[in-house]
């Protein structure tokens, strides 16, 4: 057992400390408890109070002799009965349960909805009988006075079962698009929808008809938020009150005669509210995921409980201070709160338990604080606080009480609510524009990122009219952002808006600049390259008449002469300066083929073509990565020697090795 204070109210934790194993015999059970002290002050309330894995739903019977758990794996039911203190039976099921409801007074009539779409009853022997209804289900209640099951779903309608007729009735067809949570009370026989929407429907089931509607979360919403929240849990105090929880960690606390609620609890987690629960002494006492709150309908907060795991449901015991909790863990966390009730008649050793520990000192934790950045501290205009007890200050930022926090806020941005809801109206004028015929002849920008749509629209039409065969593969390459689905938001949602003015754009600009410049083709790249003299043994650059004569006389050669006349002379290949062109008076190389006009000079004589071919360079085909092979024959020396000469010589030079005696080193 583990004993904490918050708020000067003690919480003891009667699953905390060490758990024996089930295969220690009982034996070795006993001589761990005398050696371990925390073993020995272990409190075991129920024996096996859990689950395989982890426990979704909790119920208590209306006589209070019986607790109902689910969990997972594999779905399961397990029943415990309070007065011998340990499990009942358990039953396993096809699928997770996602409510449950008891049609009697003990566990001999319950009914289960699953995540199929299925409903199962089930008797003291097993399960009874299953039907499906049309869509997944949300949440069930049962309505004893006329026996029928209200079952809401993922849809707008809420479904009857009749239960003595054994059959559906006509649906409840709610305005929004789906129900959340549904609710009934027994007095004047009133049910509550939670829609999605954010709105409670009252229904009458004697008319089957719609009697009011209410916005209930709009005194909730604030503009952090990207749309209106909506309703996840309804619960009644009494026949003229009842709490509605939101999607956004809201409690709000209702009259039944007026529009407006009298309370609105902050749990600061910005999730869903999953339970919702009217204790005695005007408590009230609200869940999400993180911790469980309990404190008074003037707002005040009692205390608050924290779990290591995420909670999946909370159940109360009556109006004890016994506190049942589900969570993302195997065990189920009994907590008990003297403050709040005194022990169930089945466990009234707890109040002496309690007793001997209440001696003990621990530490304070308060509640109903909120961390707010310095950035944030400067937006509420609170600067003149710091150095105060308003303002706790902590790490980066501070801590500011949440009634203070809410009400610098409101000074601060009191038309947040008129501002969104200008900003809803001109979204909807502007969807029912858009249905309109549009104009084809002007080319119509989006309100947001209206440059990068100009940009996106200029390289497109660029590459249509361009669209020759060395650009195709480009234009079938480019896709524009502004025809797909997956990019819609870029132009309709103010917040992805590019803000060209910031300082972090400014810094990209050279690199932006850089990547929107027009990228030169492969047909318009050259490379420079030198051409060589014949006349230069130096190979010096030639001038641009040496140069063209060249060229004709090579074209020439390439077209005129025969495979014969090629023979007799000396071979050549075929059109050896392929890729050279004349471009404002410097050779220049483009591509693999040859881009100069050929001349067609039949009249010039093999001995001529070959005389002026002497000393020009040869360019080969180059490789896939960009680079060149340039081969070229010699000239002829001053002397009249060609290379076969300088062989020759070099051969009678030379002295053979063939007679000289090699030995090997060892």
């Amino acid at each position: 057992m583990e004993v904490c204070t918050m708020n000067d109210v003690k919480i003891y934790n009667l699953a905390a400390g060490k758990s024996l194993p089930d295969w220690l015999s009982d034996r070795k059970k006993r001589a761990l408890v005398r050696k371990d002290s925390k073993v020995r002050h272990r409190i075991e309330l129920i024996q096996e109070f859990e689950m395989p894995t982890v426990t979704t739903h909790l119920r208590v019977t209306p006589d209070q002799q019986h607790i109902l758990a689910c969990g997972v794996y594999k779905p399961r039911i397990r029943c415990y009965e309070v007065s011998q203190l340990s499990m009942k039976f358990e039953r396993c099921l096809d699928y997770e349960v996602v409510s449950m409801a008891c049609l009697a007074d003990d566990y001999s009539k319950m009914v289960f909805l699953s995540t199929d779409r299925y409903v199962e009853f089930h008797a003291r022997y097993g399960r009874y009988h299953r039907i499906r209804i049309p869509r997944s289900g949300r949440d069930m209640k049962y309505m004893q006075c006329s026996a029928e099951l209200l079952f809401a779903g993922d849809g707008p309608d809420v479904y009857r079962l009749n239960l003595e007729q054994g059959q559906f009735l006509k649906s409840f067809e709610s305005q929004a698009v789906s129900v959340n949570c549904v609710q009934f009370n027994e007095d004047h026989n009133l049910i509550l929808m939670g829609t999605s929407d954010g709105t409670v429907e009252a229904w009458d089931p004697r008319c089957q008809a719609r009697v009011a509607s209410l916005p209930a979360t709009l005194e909730a919403f604030s503009e952090e938020m990207k749309a209106i929240p909506g309703v996840s849990v309804i619960a009644f105090k009494d026949p003229l009150s009842f709490g509605v929880g939101t999607t956004s960690g809201h409690v709000l606390l209702f009259d039944i005669r007026a529009d407006k609620p009298y309370l609105c609890k902050d749990h600061m987690y910005s999730m869903p509210i999953k339970t919702l629960d009217f204790h005695h002494d005007n408590r009230v006492i609200s869940a999400d995921s993180k911790a469980i709150k309990i404190y008074g309908e003037d707002g005040k907060m009692f205390t608050s409980i924290t779990t290591a795991h995420d909670i999946n449901d909370v159940c109360v015991f009556g109006k004890s201070g016994l506190i049942l909790v589900a969570t993302e863990s195997p065990k189920i966390q009994p907590f008990y709160i003297p403050a709040l009730g005194t022990a169930p008649r089945w466990c009234s050793f707890l109040d002496n338990i309690t007793e001997e520990l209440e001696e003990t000192n621990q530490d304070t934790v308060y509640d109903d604080y909120k961390f707010v950045t310095i950035k944030e501290v400067e937006e509420l205009n609170l600067t003149n606080l710091v150095g105060t007890n308003m303002l706790r200050a902590y790490m980066h930022g501070y801590f500011i009480d949440v009634r203070l926090y809410h009400k610098a806020k409101q000074l601060s941005q009191p038309f947040a609510y008129e501002e969104y809801k200008k900003k809803k109206i001109k979204e909807r004028l502007n969807a029912m524009r858009a249905d309109r015929v549009p104009d084809k002849t002007k080319v119509h920008l989006p309100k947001v990122n209206a440059r990068v749509a100009q940009r996106l629209i200029e390289r497109e039409q660029e590459l249509l009219e361009n669209a020759a065969k060395e650009n195709r593969r480009k234009l079938k390459k480019f896709v524009n952002p502004m025809k797909d689905s997956r990019f819609s938001e870029m132009f309709e949602n103010p917040d992805f808006e590019v803000e060209e003015d910031t300082e972090d754009f400014n810094r990209l600009r050279s690199v932006i600049a850089t990547l929107q410049k027009p990228k030169k083709d492969s047909s318009e790249r050259a490379v420079e390259v030198d051409a060589f003299n014949p006349d230069d043994n130096d190979g010096g650059i030639a001038d641009n008449d040496s140069v063209k004569s060249d060229m004709s006389a090579l074209d020439s050669l390439s077209e005129g002469s025969s495979d014969e006349e090629l023979d007799r002379g000396k071979k050549t290949p075929k059109d050896p300066t392929a890729g050279f062109t004349q471009k404002s008076g410097s050779d220049i190389l483009r591509g693999f083929r040859p881009t100069t006009k050929k001349v067609r000079t039949s009249k010039v004589s093999l001995g001529e073509r070959l005389k002026s071919r002497s000393g020009l360079v040869e360019m080969s085909r180059g490789f896939t990565s960009g680079n060149r092979m340039i081969t070229y024959e010699s000239k002829k020396g001053k002397k009249g020697k060609s290379d076969a000469d300088h062989m020759n010589e070099r051969r009678k030079v030379r002295r053979s090795a063939k007679g000289l005696n090699m030995k090997k080193c060892k």
